[in-house]
């Protein structure tokens, strides 16, 4: 079986090219973001465009989201509320329920 490589795309494949994160349009983050129909993501620094950007499969943003969840990743810090809707939805096997409760609650976090 042929390994997953999440670096393999063309950013025309993605869901709207290079941009920022919701949470992010009202700041000065230098985040850019390209997102794929296979859950795959790009992470891109504008401020070093010198620095190749970061490929994610959706493997790997599940173990992020699991982190998260876990409240073992002090960058990101949800109520305990969203943590626990989080892990429930990971610990189901649906990954899409959780990506949108964070979702829900980084929009949440941008007002």
């Amino acid at each position: 079986m042929d390994q997953h490589d999440p670096y393999s795309h063309d950013v025309s494949e993605s869901l709207e090219g290079w941009g920022k994160p919701r949470a992010s349009l009202d700041t000065n983050n230098c985040v850019d973001v390209a997102e794929f129909p296979n859950g795959d993501v790009w992470v891109g620094d504008t401020k070093r465009p010198d620095l190749d950007y970061l490929a994610f499969d959706k493997g790997e943003r599940i173990a992020v989201l699991i982190e998260i969840a876990l409240g073992r990743d002090s960058r990101f810090y949800f109520g305990e509320e969203v943590r626990l809707a989080v892990l429930k939805a990971l610990e189901a096997g649906d990954a899409s329920l959780a990506i949108e409760a964070v979702r829900k609650e980084i929009a949440a976090l941008a007002i």
